[in-house]
């Protein structure tokens, strides 16, 4: 199986984001501290790359945090 057929074959591939996103846990805002602790540790004065960023969930955070991305 490759990587384009695992999303057909899961039922994943025509499912919007939009929908995810509001269907997803929110346990995965337990893990902003330790985004804001990096940020605020390695990334004071420097922009933030954040690769593979996803629905930009942290993206949007590190932006509402005043930091560059």
């Amino acid at each position: 199986m490759s990587i384009s057929d695992s999303g057909q074959q899961s039922g994943w591939k025509d499912y919007p984001a939009e929908i995810w996103d509001e269907r997803k846990p929110i346990d995965w805002l337990d893990d902003w501290p330790f985004w804001e602790w990096c940020a605020a540790n390695y990334a004071q004065h420097t922009p933030i790359l954040e690769l593979a960023c996803g629905n930009g969930r942290i993206t949007r955070q590190l932006i509402f945090a005043g930091y560059t991305v």
